[in-house]
């Protein structure tokens, strides 16, 4: 194998006088985002070359979006439009997988190839050579499919709940780049005559009609297109595929909780809507401020109506006195809504960062490659530590369990409610065997309780092969974590008890980075490496829920058909696309060095 002694000497410097000190609780953050910090690889050439291209590109796009607010025509001069155009082209045609950027990207970085006027002759070709990159990467995503909620409301239905509807995301895209010149009607009519698999037909018919109903295609033109949609999906019904639960004939107590809490979410936004309105009417005055601040059924929908009221800065200022009492209190679910609405309120200029400092709050930053600063929630992590620690000095525990949690999820990404479930896992040492499992499992229940708090604990089992680690799967075991699960390894903050853990990130990084061992299928799995990441980091949780509860939501579907592309998703968000782009190219991330 080869040896990335440049990772391996990042991993071994960073921790060095932690690692001198054996008996020392350690919290270290992700792997994943470390390795978008291009000055701590020592010495391969080639990680360092495709993160520091990553690294530019970032940096040049935090650049102009910190010039505009999302959805907003950008203003940026000419030689920076050609130097984004440039990088952009040149990211998307470095490696296929890159070209999926294009799925996030903000609309209003698109250059308008239709408009005459651009004076800059470099621009012009900057952004024409973009137009034909995208147009072909275009083209080749209408190729992917996947499984329409991840791009809506995030519905994964289990065994039992039917099939997902399996679409081609691309499709729905039509709306956004026909008018700007990178497709043509005559690309939709071939691709409609050429193309045979529904689940690329269905969305590229949703996308055109939808472009129809805002005014983007002629009469002519939508006569010979719908006579094409008409002739390739007959009695196919455009929008998305709905799903009767009362039908299904069993549901799994998770599925029922997670129902539950959707409506509960919406009871409460209902009951804000109204509150908001009595705000706007009679002020705060009109609050019945006698109410126990304990009472969080009464505070939290007041809370949710006072942060969607607010329009102006008085309204900020009003409230200031008000909000250092509630945060008195203590109450992890009023301070969890609070730091939602203060972050919405930062994001449309109604409080800066200095009102948000004076309240002792802070307010997580979803595009960071690393939103969470694991030393600073340390204090939640306690009692993994702890259980860390009883795992190194137990006799027969330490001689089963490497002392280390990896821990994930959403705590790990910034947006986990206040009573949001842990997930992590655990290391079992190379020797054991599986017939152990349940001693092993009862013996840490016993010595370490804490770890009930972990809702789902997984468990990676370790095999060793000329000093090597690596990941065995025991199929018969549901929660045996393998190499499938690289979000987990990449995305998870890591608690021990000693250096041990460091063996264990060197050597199975090193295999992900070198995927010689797929041999001729290296490549396609590399690529679903990278579908695991991208759902995990962009989709999954954060468009679903996690950008809502921190961002202000400026959806941009708004015709009659919206529904046909899902309008109503985070997806068309543009201050969603801004965060989503910057963690594809901090997150999404994985060289094959083979």
């Amino acid at each position: 194998m080869v040896q990335y002694r440049g990772m391996k000497d990042h991993l071994d410097s960073a921790q060095r006088e932690i690692l001198q000190e054996p008996k020392k609780l350690i919290v270290t953050p992700s792997i994943g985002s470390e390795l978008f910090m291009p000055e701590k690889i020592a010495e391969e050439p080639r990680l360092r070359e495709y993160i520091s291209e990553r690294q530019a590109l970032h940096s040049l796009l935090k650049e102009v979006f910190d010039q505009s607010k999302p959805g907003k025509p950008l203003q940026i001069d000419d030689e920076t439009a050609q130097k984004l155009m440039e990088s952009l082209s040149d990211f998307i045609l470095r490696d296929e997988n890159n070209g999926r950027i294009l799925l996030y990207l903000p609309f209003e970085l698109l250059p308008d190839l239709t408009d005459t006027k651009r004076e800059s002759a470099e621009r012009v070709e900057s952004e024409l050579k973009f137009g034909t990159v995208y147009r072909d990467a275009w083209i080749r995503l209408l190729h992917e499919f996947e499984p329409r909620a991840s791009f809506s409301n995030g519905d994964v239905l289990e065994p039992g709940l039917g099939d997902p509807e399996m679409i081609s995301k691309a499709g729905h895209l039509i709306p956004e780049i026909l008018p700007k010149g990178i497709i043509s009607v005559e690309d939709i009519v071939a691709l409609l005559d050429i193309m045979t698999d529904p689940r690329a037909l269905k969305p590229l018919a949703e996308g055109v009609t939808v472009a129809r109903a805002k005014g983007l295609i002629n009469d002519d033109d939508w006569e010979t297109i719908s006579d094409r949609i008409d002739r390739r999906l007959p009695q196919i019904k455009l929008g998305p595929a709905l799903y009767d639960e009362s039908s299904f004939d069993s549901m799994s107590p998770a599925r029922t909780e997670w129902l539950q809490r959707v409506d509960h979410q919406r009871h409460i936004e209902s009951q804000a809507q109204g509150i908001s309105k009595v705000i706007l009417v009679g002020g705060l005055e009109a609050l019945d401020m006698s109410i126990d601040f304990e009472n969080t059924s009464y505070w939290v929908p007041v809370l949710h109506g006072i942060f969607s009221s607010a329009h102006h800065s008085r309204i900020a200022r009003d409230t200031k006195l008000f909000f250092s009492r509630m945060l008195e209190t203590g109450n992890p679910q009023i301070e969890s809504v609070m730091i939602e609405g203060l972050s919405r309120w930062m994001h449309v200029g109604i409080v800066d960062s200095a009102y948000i400092s004076d309240l002792g709050v802070r307010i997580p930053d979803l595009a960071s490659s690393q939103p969470v600063d694991v030393h600073a929630i340390s204090e939640d992590l306690n009692f993994l530590s702890d259980a860390a620690k009883k795992i190194n000095e137990d006799p027969e525990l330490s001689q089963a369990l490497y002392p280390t949690f990896l821990v994930f999820g959403s705590r790990m990404k910034g947006y986990a409610h206040h009573n949001s479930d842990y997930d992590g896992a655990i290391f079992f040492r190379p020797h054991v065997l599986p017939d152990e499992r349940e001693r092993i499992l009862s013996r840490l229940a016993t010595v370490a309780p804490e770890i009930a708090k972990i809702d789902s604990l997984l468990e990676y089992w370790m095999h060793q092969e000329n000093d090597e680690l690596t990941f065995i799967q025991h199929e018969d075991n549901p929660s045996a974590l393998g190499f499938d699960q690289v979000h987990f390894f990449l995305g998870g903050a890591w608690i021990s008890h000693g250096s041990e853990y460091a063996h264990i990130q060197r050597d199975i990084l090193e295999q992900y980075l070198d995927l010689s061992r797929y041999r001729e299928n290296q490549e396609s799995v590399r690529t679903a490496f990278l579908g695991r990441l991208e759902l995990d980091v962009l989709q999954y949780r954060l468009m679903h829920s996690g950008y809502h509860r921190f961002y202000p939501t400026r959806n941009a579907q708004e015709t009659e058909h919206d529904a046909f592309i899902d309008g109503q998703s985070a997806f068309w968000d543009a201050g969603y696309r801004r965060v989503a782009t910057q963690l594809f190219l901090s997150r999404v991330f994985l060289p094959n060095l083979s």
